[in-house]
């Protein structure tokens, strides 16, 4: 899919992109990019916002690709 077709309620957050349609999140991995400008997407997930409940643009990150961790810089630093 064209990340120029997406409405204008979506939101990259690095590689990935959350566009708020129609009372569903969907959640987009970026496929392409020119230059620094993503052209390509590919659709992961959907769930649903419902009406009565605020879902901030993190919790719906969240619920849609699953929390992000903290890397380990161990092995490559030889930290023991």
């Amino acid at each position: 899919m064209q990340v120029t077709k997406l409405s204008t309620t979506s939101r990259q957050m690095g590689n990935k992109i959350l566009e708020f349609k129609n009372s569903k999140v969907y959640g987009y991995n970026i496929t392409a990019y020119k230059g620094y400008t993503p052209t390509k997407c590919e659709l992961v997930n959907v769930i649903d916002n419902p009406a009565n409940t605020v879902l901030s643009v993190d919790t719906a990150y969240d619920r849609l690709f699953g929390t992000p961790t903290t890397p380990d810089f161990t092995k490559v630093l030889n930290i023991k």
